[in-house]
């Protein structure tokens, strides 16, 4: 259904939506999440390529201060895309797990 990791390129793609999930219930989902350092632009990103070759990251976006989200901390995540698709799919996977998240 979808590939995940640092092979899947990103590059090109845009903010196209939201999901207001925790980092476990994502993780639970797509993998465990590539972490960059505390004090940059973004600390927690999932790549994602869906067999249908849509590309989608979900990431946070500008916590400087807070860090990267807690496990367990409702977070509104961003989600780019290659196209506007990108959400629609990322949110039926998350769906599909029947995990507790607010779409």
């Amino acid at each position: 259904m979808f590939q995940t990791g640092n092979a899947v390129n990103v590059t090109g793609t845009s903010l196209k939506g939201y999901l207001v999930s925790t980092r476990e219930e994502l993780t639970k989902v797509f993998g465990k999440p590539v972490d960059y350092a505390e004090g940059d632009k973004v600390t927690t990103e999932w790549k994602i390529k869906f067999d249908n070759e849509v590309i989608a990251c979900i990431y946070d976006w500008k916590r400087y201060s807070q860090g990267k989200p807690a496990d367990n901390e409702l977070y509104d995540w961003h989600i780019a895309g290659s196209s506007q698709d990108a959400v629609s799919l990322v949110k039926d996977a998350v769906h599909r797990s029947n995990t507790n998240v607010i779409a």
